[in-house]
């Protein structure tokens, strides 16, 4: 450990961290004591008892020091200084142990610098814009191909409107190829599929494009296109395809159906009315009246009282045709 000159800064550090990244299930976790020396971290946790935990607590807390006090962004890099650790046993037992430690085993590459101290995590990153569609099918990217349409908004012109729908088919030809090599599963195509057909006609609606729905159409006969040439390989999901539409088509059919009879039945309830409020108006007895159209007298009532604007319609009507 270095030594400080007595007269270096010290600083003594919250504590309480609320980062938004949380390492447990608590809001808010605080340290004993963090104190900054020449810029550099301290951190001291005391203890009265054995903590199976205090390994990753040390770690949790030098973390979130990190995070608050001791990060540097560079470009696309943080450089993240942790604090020098130490836990200080205010009572101690022959099973105290006389360090802690944590092993962190990284998955990606990753460099260690023994001078420094220090110790650097690669993440590599992958780049939509330099596959194809066809590259993302054979490499199994699926995640990234319904947004391949999105990397290129500068095709949502008239001019490259051609460019942009032989993308698009061959986006849709790609999920299809991957279901057809049973890479994706039936409702994952399907949902890839939709999300590929929403972005594109949003890129459009935002274009310059001057015949948005042309260009909607143009992307819809690349579909089907793309549909042709996979229909061999893709039984089972044009088949299931097929099948939705048809049910679609059924019940879009019986709605029909179900309006247009209601619409009769409703013709209907109102000539019928129409004849009984002009009996009314002609002043016909009741007794003839509910025998003619099969009422009981409580019923021709209720549908006096409730249809007296038709009834004084009928009479005026009646009236003038008297008067004449």
């Amino acid at each position: 450990m270095a030594d400080y000159p007595l007269d270096s800064e010290v600083i003594r550090l919250r504590t309480e961290s609320n980062i938004s990244m949380e390492l447990t299930t608590h809001d808010k976790r605080t340290s004993d004591y963090l104190i900054s020396v020449n810029g550099d971290l301290f951190h001291f946790e005391y203890q009265t008892s054995e903590d199976k935990q205090i390994a990753f607590r040390l770690f949790e807390y030098g973390f979130r020091a990190a995070v608050s006090h001791g990060r540097t962004d560079i470009e696309n890099s943080v450089i993240m200084h942790l604090p020098r650790s130490v836990v200080i046993y205010l009572r101690d037992t022959e099973d105290t142990p006389k360090e802690v430690e944590v092993t962190l085993q990284l998955p990606n590459d990753f460099q260690v610098n023994y001078e420094n101290h220090t110790l650097t995590y690669k993440i590599p990153t992958l780049r939509e814009r330099n596959y194809s569609a066809a590259q993302m099918s054979e490499r199994s990217l699926s995640i990234m191909l319904p947004f391949y349409i999105s990397n290129e908004p500068d095709k949502a012109t008239d001019e490259k409107l051609p460019e942009l729908a032989e993308d698009y088919r061959e986006t849709h030809s790609a999920i299809l190829r991957m279901y057809s090599e049973k890479k994706l599963s039936l409702s994952v195509t399907q949902a890839m599929l939709e999300n590929l057909r929403t972005s594109t006609y949003e890129i459009i609606d935002k274009s310059k494009i001057t015949d948005k729905e042309g260009a909607k159409n143009l992307m819809a006969a690349m579909e089907t296109q793309a549909n042709t040439v996979y229909s061999a390989f893709s039984v089972d999901y044009f088949a299931d395809f097929d099948r939705t539409k048809r049910i679609e088509k059924e019940l879009e059919q019986e709605r029909q159906r179900a309006e247009q009879e209601q619409k009769r039945a409703e013709q209907t309830q109102k000539t019928f009315l129409k004849a009984i409020a002009k009996s009314i108006a002609r002043g016909d007895i009741i007794y003839d009246i509910c025998d003619r159209f099969d009422l009981a007298e409580d019923e021709l009532k209720n549908l006096s009282d409730g249809n007296k604007d038709i009834i004084a319609a009928m009479r005026a009507e009646i009236a003038a045709k008297k008067n004449k």
